[in-house]
């Protein structure tokens, strides 16, 4: 809780209530850009400040570890980061939590096309 109060204090209340609405413009700009693109599958629906999708393989793949190969390479890659994670009953997927104030629109639409194209790879 100390983070949080000092980021209060630090942005003020106006400020950190803009830093908050900026993040949920980013989540829902990157929900309407997994929802329009085919190979991607939004896994729910956002929750706070969290959005997970898989990519779909252009074969028949077996889809999580697909996920998790395609998220190690992006990885190796040393180009992005985002993180993933799974439910209990196996089903991986990337897990992009939306918490830094630096993240632009770009950043994201770049994310999504770095992860798409190393798709192919995997």
């Amino acid at each position: 809780s100390l983070k949080f109060w000092l980021l209060w204090k630090s942005k003020g209340h106006n400020g950190f209530e803009k830093f908050i609405h900026d993040q949920y413009e980013k989540q829902n700009f990157l929900v309407e850009m997994i929802k329009e693109n085919p190979r991607l599958k939004l896994i729910q629906e956002a929750e706070f400040l969290n959005v997970c999708f898989q990519v779909i393989p252009e074969t028949d793949r077996d889809i999580n570890k697909f996920n998790l190969d395609l998220r190690f390479k992006l990885v190796k890659s040393g180009k992005m980061l985002t993180n993933f994670s799974s439910f209990d009953d196996g089903t991986i997927f990337f897990r992009h939590v939306f918490a830094n104030n630096l993240t632009t629109k770009e950043d994201l639409r770049a994310l999504i096309d770095e992860i798409l194209t190393l798709s192919h790879e995997v």
